[in-house]
């Protein structure tokens, strides 16, 4: 399994060019120096947890977002979201309700697992 200090500088730095800011801008909007945003980027420090806070304020993204795996990549969920209310009428609305509630129910079975899993510690 690859290094979280790697996949978190990947997000970030992922979500800096997104927002198409340099690292110095990143820096100065975080409040945290430019070159220790370069070393978070290439996975050579990891950042503590009130300077992922300011990326993620600075960045304007919810902090567990910095820590998705590449497989969630940035905008992959709003880009299908997009595509499907784009073709809404197009869609059997009896599906698509059944749809997002099976998907609400199995958000609801994960924050479970999650809750019991942070408890049992």
């Amino acid at each position: 399994m690859e290094a979280m200090a790697r996949v978190f500088g990947r997000r970030i730095k992922a979500y800096r060019r997104r927002r198409g800011l340099t690292q110095e801008e990143l820096g100065r909007i975080a409040e945290i120096d430019y070159k220790y945003v370069g070393s978070i980027e290439r996975g050579e420090k990891a950042p503590s947890f009130e300077a992922a806070e300011r990326l993620a304020r600075a960045l304007k993204v919810e902090y567990h977002e910095l820590f998705l795996p590449d497989r969630l990549y940035l905008g992959q969920t709003e880009q299908s979201m997009r595509i499907i209310l784009k073709d809404l009428n197009a869609i059997d609305r009896h599906k698509f309700y059944g749809f997002f509630d099976d998907l609400l129910s199995a958000i609801r079975k994960l924050d479970r697992n999650i809750d019991a899993n942070d408890s049992s510690k």
